[in-house]
């Protein structure tokens, strides 16, 4: 588990004697056990005024191979925080199963301040619906989320990217969905989503090895982004098959 918590509390750190906790980093590495993740809450709770956090979920298991149930103390500490402007979150363990993290990004999604979000999850939490919390996210300015990786079927991949039409503040987009199958139509999706968004200036999608998209594909979609206009910028990153 990693944490790091800016404007009110500088280097907590909380560690088993990890070499890398104490080099320069963005994260510090907590592994949970009971006291600790009360703690964890006990210290969320008593710094109500936090603007940024940024942590990194790793799940540890006890002597009996029971999960520590980390995410449930989390959300308890994260509601509280109700001047939260800034939030990177990423997962790192498959052990997380998708209703903890559905409920832990319901939680999110009811912050009534946060403005930038870096979410990164995992291709073992496939299925969370997610246009559901993004589409409750109506503050943020900037939102960078990777899904690389993550499993829907094209139905939730444009519920998904129909779901950015909620972010009407929204001034740039990072997006990653490269290796997954998202086609064609999802992506024409995103992108006529995008160029409908009257605050968007920038926005970045990355799609490397989709293999129901081919280069006819984004040749395509290059030219739409070409036609349309000047703002939003909308750079498409993908990968292209060499030629032998």
């Amino acid at each position: 588990f990693f944490f790091q918590a800016e404007d009110g509390i500088r280097d907590f750190c909380l560690s088993r004697g990890l070499g890398d906790v104490y080099k320069r980093q963005d994260f510090t590495r907590i592994s949970l056990n009971d006291k600790l993740r009360m703690a964890l809450v006990l210290l969320l709770r008593a710094h109500t005024k936090l603007t940024e956090l940024s942590l990194q979920l790793e799940k540890y298991f006890d002597e009996y191979d029971a999960p520590y149930d980390e995410l449930t103390s989390l959300q308890f500490g994260l509601s509280n925080l109700r001047r939260l402007r800034t939030l990177r979150l990423q997962f790192l363990s498959t052990s997380f199963s998708r209703q903890e993290v559905s409920d832990l990004l319901d939680v999110i999604s009811k912050l009534p301040r946060l403005e930038s979000l870096t979410l990164r999850l995992i291709s073992h939490q496939s299925g969370i619906p997610l246009a559901a919390d993004i589409s409750k996210m109506t503050r943020l300015t900037s939102l960078n989320l990777d899904i690389s990786g993550f499993y829907l079927d094209q139905r939730n991949y444009i519920a998904l990217f129909e779901s950015f039409h909620h972010l009407e503040s929204l001034l740039d987009l990072s997006l990653d969905i490269s290796d997954t199958i998202v086609d064609n139509r999802a992506l024409l999706c995103l992108i006529n989503t995008l160029l409908t968004l009257p605050a968007l200036v920038v926005a970045h999608i990355t799609f490397k090895n989709c293999i129901k998209i081919s280069e006819s594909d984004t040749f395509r979609l290059e030219e739409i982004i070409r036609k349309g206009p000047a703002k939003p910028s909308i750079k498409l990153k993908h990968s292209k098959k060499k030629s032998r």
